[in-house]
């Protein structure tokens, strides 16, 4: 792969994400379920040509100051759990209750591009 200026550098870290060292990943991941403790963040997607937002990528995030706040280890300790089914649930959820909570927020859907294609 060749590097593309101004282009993050490509992923060198392991093949696949070391269950985060503490509590047991079981009882992690169980108690993110329980609690329902997954986080959405929106990434807006843009046309590169003119910069407008046509619409946007939901990304999960754990508990705050955990070691299961960021995806890799929370998925991976998921996949040890055999849980990952439940928490790919829970992270459509919370992102759907999100973007319908944020619907009647201003600039939301203030995209030309999202107006013609609820028509």
């Amino acid at each position: 792969m060749t590097d593309v200026p101004g282009w993050p550098a490509p992923w060198s870290g392991p093949a696949e994400p070391a269950v985060p060292a503490g509590p047991d990943p079981h009882a992690a991941v169980g108690a993110v379920l329980e609690a329902r403790a997954v986080v959405p963040v929106f990434q807006p997607i843009a046309v590169l040509d003119s910069g407008e937002v046509v619409g946007f990528e939901a990304l999960a995030r754990g508990p705050q100051d955990s070691p299961l706040h960021c995806p890799f280890p929370l998925f991976e300790a998921a996949r040890a759990a055999d849980r990952v089914t439940e928490l790919d649930w829970l992270c459509r959820s919370a992102a759907l209750e999100a973007a319908l909570a944020a619907d009647s927020r201003p600039g939301w859907r203030s995209s030309s591009t999202w107006r013609r294609a609820r028509r």
